[in-house]
């Protein structure tokens, strides 16, 4: 039977909102998180345990950070910068570095977390979604390694909390909302590659009352 370890202070400052966490090139876990003042990270050494943590940024993001893994093995931070509020992202440099200076790629503005998920194929992008000025989804096509993009699509419709992104076993991307009535919905990349997303779909309530 498998067993948890005890809880391990990593040290640093009061964290708030959602944690981070991807494994990077080297196989190692990355932690990531926002302090009512900066962007930490914590890195895993080559015997398990955890470093103190890294200053990334002095400056704080207004809620949860995300993390996505490209096919390259580098990793893209995105979170929402608490001066501005726009959508922000840091990569990591081809040596395993990080740039001290983040990038902005606005949103349309927006509140709440911002969703992150790299396609597992070379080439493949990383997808941003988050809740746009007008509370409708709006989406972004990151390029893999270097460059970004500031363009953004609306992908429909108003949701509650926040979305979702993954691939199914066809590697087309999935996104996954709570519409404003509490239901489930998906919506599913027609093909795989840049193909535009099809219609939201109800995913069956079994058993789940709307009372």
């Amino acid at each position: 039977m498998d067993t948890w370890d005890t809880w391990t202070d990593l040290g640093g400052e009061t964290v708030q909102e959602g944690l981070a966490v991807a494994t990077n090139a080297t196989g190692r876990i990355s932690l990531f998180a926002g302090t009512d003042r900066t962007v930490v990270r914590w890195d895993q050494e080559e015997d398990g345990t955890f470093s103190r943590p890294a200053v990334m940024l002095r400056r704080a993001a207004t809620g949860p950070v995300s993390v996505a893994r490209e096919h390259n093995g580098r990793l893209l931070l995105v979170y929402r910068a608490g001066d501005h509020g726009d959508v922000t992202i840091l990569r990591q440099t081809r040596e395993g570095n990080w740039p001290t200076q983040p990038a902005v790629i606005q949103g349309r503005g927006g509140f709440g977390p911002v969703a992150a998920f790299s396609v597992p194929r070379p080439n493949g992008v990383t997808l941003l979604a988050h809740r746009d000025d007008e509370g409708i989804l709006s989406l972004s096509r990151q390029p893999t390694g270097s460059g970004m993009s500031t363009e953004w699509e609306s992908a429909g419709g108003m949701f509650l909390r926040s979305p979702a992104i993954a691939a199914d076993a066809e590697g087309r991307l999935v996104l996954a909302v709570f519409g404003c009535d509490g239901v489930l919905r998906v919506a599913r990349q027609t093909s795989t590659g840049d193909a535009g997303f099809g219609d939201w779909a109800e995913l069956p309530q079994t058993g789940v009352s709307r009372g």
